[in-house]
């Protein structure tokens, strides 16, 4: 027996929306579905972002960068899209004082736009209340369950998020960055800049500088005992005209 419905089924594996990031070629309209953003560290790892899961993080370990990336959910009223927005740290600092000044980031008219049309140049936004008045946004999205679902990790390994009531930022590393001792160590050692060290380094520059100074000079000095140059062009005698 057939079992019909009117409407299509709950996904098993939870919430699921794209990630979305600024276009390069053309600016990113939306407004935004969240109260609040959220963030982790994560790592640029097999060609996609995935979150920093210290102590066991596998791109960690493998001396992988990592970097601080802001989520927040939007929706593209031109696509009807709803989607998770993603910045970095720079770019959030905007709607964290949007948030700030409004009470809430849900409703917060956005343009992103990349400059000079880079796929990494730096994000320009600008910010604005939306009129909600004909409008009616998506249900605020649950992040944690989202970017689990997206990451394909469990919501546990994210932990909850803590919220710095300065900044009102979520964090889902609320200890900070990873700990750097947990870090490989790099491949070549760096001297030590100690001010001693520094200051051997600017006599060493100073003494190659004059000695460099004392070569020119001497190059433009003419042999002591060169003799006078002569010119060996004597002028043309002139011939007769005949008649």
């Amino acid at each position: 027996m057939l079992n019909w419905s009117t409407a299509p089924p709950d996904d098993a594996s939870g919430p699921s929306l794209p990630i979305k990031r600024a276009p390069p070629a053309r600016p990113l309209i939306a407004i935004a579905t969240s109260e609040s953003l959220i963030g982790t560290y994560t790592h640029y790892w097999h060609g996609k972002t995935q979150p920093c899961t210290l102590p066991d993080c596998p791109a960690h370990a493998a001396g992988i960068p990592y970097r601080w990336h802001g989520y927040f959910g939007a929706w593209d009223q031109a696509l009807n899209l709803h989607f998770l927005m993603e910045v970095t740290a720079q770019a959030a600092e905007t709607f964290v004082l949007y948030t700030k000044a409004q009470g809430t980031l849900r409703g917060c008219l956005f343009e992103a736009r990349r400059l000079n049309n880079k796929p990494n140049g730096r994000l320009l936004l600008r910010t604005k209340p939306a009129d909600l008045t004909k409008l009616q946004l998506p249900p605020e999205p649950d992040l944690i369950a989202t970017l689990s679902v997206l990451w394909n990790i469990s919501p546990d390994q994210l932990g909850p998020p803590t919220q710095d009531p300065e900044r009102k930022v979520q964090t889902l590393h609320p200890d900070g960055p990873p700990d750097p001792t947990n870090d490989p160590p790099p491949a070549t050692d760096c001297p030590d800049r100690t001010t001693e060290h520094v200051q051997k380094i600017l006599a060493d520059l100073k003494q190659l500088s004059r000695n460099a100074h004392l070569d020119t000079a001497d190059n433009l000095k003419p042999p002591a005992s060169a003799p006078p140059k002569t010119s060996n062009n004597q002028p043309k005698k002139k011939r007769p005209v005949k008649a």
